[in-house]
């Protein structure tokens, strides 16, 4: 069954950050009418992978690529944050990354240099 991922726009450490079968919507309204009144929420879809290999974030200062990392969460969860005590493990992204996440660099003007 397919899940979404529901939390609010703005936060940090996975507050209020919760997964739902895709067709428990009157559940999920149920439990974020309080928050509504006060923030705005995003929707998404829940990707499987992430519980097997999870998020890799790839950093950039002055937009200029400095590393990648990736966190996986702990089994029986799907959140990613130290708070959870996930380890971060720094990595060199595949090159099969680096060609899914140009075009997305491409949208700013000035764009991101990839490492050579």
């Amino acid at each position: 069954m397919e899940k979404v991922v529901v939390k609010p726009a703005f936060s940090a450490g996975a507050f209020e950050t919760r997964t739902y079968d895709f067709d428990a919507f009157a559940h999920m309204n149920d439990d974020y009418q309080q928050l509504l009144k006060s923030d705005d929420l995003l929707l998404q879809l829940f990707m499987e992978e992430i519980l097997t290999q999870g998020e890799v974030s790839f950093v950039y200062f002055d937009k200029t690529f400095s590393h990648s990392v990736q966190k996986v969460p702990k089994e029986g969860d799907f959140r990613v944050q130290s708070l959870f005590e996930v380890p971060t493990i720094r990595i060199r992204p595949a090159l099969r990354s680096w060609l899914k996440l140009s075009p997305l660099l491409m949208v700013f003007r000035n764009p991101f240099c990839m490492p050579g």
